[in-house]
């Protein structure tokens, strides 16, 4: 470094000044030097020491050790002049005789910041530390438990409580019953089933990472088996039963278990047994309570208890039946009600016999029996129920047969007829049925037979009706009654015979209606006959006959039934062959002088007589109108109307007669002026302005 100064004085002061001295860095050998302007020049050299405080490390600066452990603790300073005195403090303040090394064999009381101070005369003091940790096994362990007794029931929950001193801290509690391993956990706080009866004896094992400590245990705590009771029984004979049964040696027991001693009382408000049984020799109905058995064997538990329900049963006894309606006799059909009674422990079931045969069984006692048998029927009565069979009780019923009455039937000669024929000897019989007496009624409304039997020696259609048959045996049933529909055929009478048309002259093909009829029961049959030749039959009597054949034919009806043939009805008509018609006129001829009207009759005659006429004018304006009416059996009368205009003098009127055989014509003549006739024929005589025929 140079610095360059002129000056003209004789003494020069220069100062030299170093800030944030270092002693690595600044102590060394300083030389100054001064030159003059002759270039002569003159030096001095001084040394620069730099003083620095003391410092101090101790190592370790943190150090963990077992207790026992042999501890070395040194401290490296700095500062110039060197350390020359070191003052150590132990963590519980005292001061300790050592140099730049402690050493100290560790103990807990050692765990703690050990302070040195150093100090080379200048500045302050260093000062440093070292922080010491002495681990230890757990030691000091304490045990408690709550609650805070000795004695305790089998299942009681019990709190353990395990703390002891050490360093590190407890990692793990571990404890035991009677040297057995039960639980672990790292707070010491244990929740304990007692499950084990007799003697327990708790043991707790702190350990950390140093190793196991001191253990300890709990006084010895006492578990009592709570008592219990199970399966409380009756016992007949050794034998268990689900009830007593009345006369019987009985005995009442339950297992009981627990720590002994065990006090053991039953009673049932009335009696008290110290004992584990209760005795019945023998039992009786009045035993029938509520037994109570309490067990117990101290403080430590609470007492067990149960209820027994001693039921006695009992066989049935006073039984008692009854028949509804209350009477004792009875028909077949009916239906009764049967009830019996009785008095039992528990309810009983009864079974009802008919006749020494079981019906039915029922647990209310009431039966409905339908009667079924005739005769004396016995009901017995059975009761029993879970102690046995009681006593029985009978009642015998007169059960009749109700009347009845089938098959009534007719007989003729002893053989079953379906209907009955007049004149002929008749029985009229029913088979009847139903427990005697009977009583039997037949009646007609007029007349009355007291017997099975209606007899008619002969039968008249007069026996015609109903008949009624009641049939009975007493009141206890009711009437049979039936009624039979009696009728008597008799065989047609009055029998008569009728032809339409009502002639006794036909053509040869025409047909006629033949009817017969006839008094009959039941409705007659016919058959006609035809000249003794059966020609047809029928339920309704008519017949409709083509006549084929000419000449007399006769006809007989001949009527029958269920009843036989009735009588005969005959006639006898004539039958002509055919001809086409044959016209006849009074007269052809018509005369007339001012009336326009003129009129012609003419008759036809004809086999068959079914004849059309048609006539036709000559002249147009001329009008014909014909009416007509029967005239004899084969015949026809014509009136032929003719209108005529006044202009017209003359004119013909052809008519025209026809049938299935043939036709025939006739001419009609009209004339206006009067022509006086040469022969014999009608004359015409005009008054009152009309014209006649004579």
């Amino acid at each position: 470094m140079d610095l360059d100064v002129q000056t003209n004085l004789n003494v020069l002061n220069i100062t030299f000044s170093l800030r944030n001295l270092s002693r690595k860095t600044d102590e060394m050998y300083y030389r100054i030097t001064v030159y003059d302007d002759y270039f002569d020049s003159s030096w001095r050299t001084t040394k620069l020491n730099v003083y620095v405080h003391s410092s101090c490390t101790i190592h370790p600066n943190t150090t963990t050790v077992k207790e026992t452990d042999n501890v070395s603790l040194n401290v490296t300073t700095t500062g110039n002049p060197p350390v020359y005195e070191y003052i150590w403090t132990h963590p519980n303040g005292s001061r300790l005789t050592a140099n730049s090394t402690l050493t100290f064999t560790a103990s807990r009381q050692d765990t703690g910041t050990f302070k040195v101070s150093v100090y080379n005369g200048v500045g302050n003091r260093g000062i440093c530390t070292s922080n010491v940790t002495v681990q230890y096994k757990p030691e000091n362990t304490n045990m408690s438990h709550s609650p805070n007794k000795t004695k305790f029931c089998l299942g009681n929950l019990i709190t353990i409580t395990c703390t002891s001193n050490a360093n590190p801290p407890v990692e793990k509690y571990s404890l035991y019953r009677n040297e057995k391993w039960i639980q672990e956990n790292d707070f010491g706080l244990f929740k304990v089933l007692l499950d084990k009866t007799g003697t327990n004896r708790f043991t707790c094992k702190p350990e950390n990472q140093i190793g196991v400590g001191e253990n300890k245990s709990l006084t010895s705590i006492n578990v009592t088996e709570p008592t219990a009771i199970s399966n409380c029984q009756i016992l007949d004979n050794g034998k268990e039963r689900a009830f007593a049964v009345e006369g019987r040696n009985v005995i009442l027991k339950c297992i009981i278990s627990g720590s002994e001693p065990l006090n053991i009382i039953w009673t049932n408000g009335q009696q008290v047994w110290y004992d584990n049984t209760v005795t019945f020799e023998p039992v009786n109905r009045s035993d029938t309570d509520t037994y109570n058995l309490t067990v117990s064997n101290g403080e430590e538990c609470n007492n067990a208890e149960t209820s027994f329900k001693l039921d006695v049963y009992y066989v049935p006894e006073r039984t008692i039946i009854k028949i509804y309606p209350n009477k004792i006799a009875f028909c077949r059909g009916d239906q009764i009600h049967v009830n019996c009674t009785t008095s039992a422990k528990p309810q009983a079931k009864y079974s009802l016999y008919q006749n020494d045969e079981l019906i039915g069984s029922s647990k209310s006692g009431h039966f409905f029996v339908g009667l079924n048998v005739p005769g004396n029927v016995s009901f017995t009565c059975v009761p029993s129920n879970e102690a046995g069979y009681g006593e029985n009780r009978s009642v015998t019923l007169e059960v009749k047969a109700s009347p009845g009455t089938s098959h009534c039937k007719m007989l003729e000669n002893g053989k079953e007829r379906t209907f009955a024929v007049e004149g002929i000897n008749i029985e009229l019989k029913c088979i009847i049925s139903g427990s005697e007496p009977l009583k039997k009624t037949w009646t007609n409304g007029r007349q009355v037979w007291n017997d099975n039997t209606v007899t008619f020696e002969p039968v008249n259609r007069r026996d015609t009706g109903t008949y009624n048959l009641t049939v009975s045996n007493g009141e206890q049933c009711n009437k049979a009654e039936t009624s039979f529909k009696f009728d008597v055929y008799y065989v047609p009478e009055s029998t008569a015979m009728e032809i339409y048309p009502s002639k006794i002259t036909f053509c040869r093909a025409d047909q006629i209606y033949v009817n017969c009829t006839a008094s009959a029961k039941p409705q007659a049959k016919y058959s006609l006959y035809q000249n003794d030749e059966l020609s047809s039959s029928s339920r309704s009597g008519i017949f409709v006959v083509d006549l084929n054949t000419s000449g007399n034919i006769s006809f007989t009806c001949v009527p029958s039934n269920e009843a036989g043939y009735g009588e005969n009805s005959s006639v006898t008509r004539e039958v002509k062959g055919l001809h086409p018609p044959e016209l006849i006129v009074s007269s052809n001829k018509s005369y007339s002088q001012s009336n326009p009207l003129v009129l012609f009759n003419l008759s036809i005659n004809a086999c068959p007589s079914n004849t059309s006429l048609s006539c036709n004018p000559s002249a147009p304006n001329i009008l014909t109108t014909i009416t007509s009416h029967d005239a004899g059996l084969n015949g026809k009368q014509y009136l032929v109307v003719v209108i005529i205009q006044n202009d017209v003098d003359s004119a013909n009127i052809v008519c025209k007669a026809e049938n299935s055989v043939g036709v025939r014509e006739r001419t009609l003549h009209f004339y206006r002026q009067a022509i006086h006739p040469k022969d014999n024929s009608p004359i015409l005589i005009e008054k009152q302005n009309k014209t006649l025929f004579t």
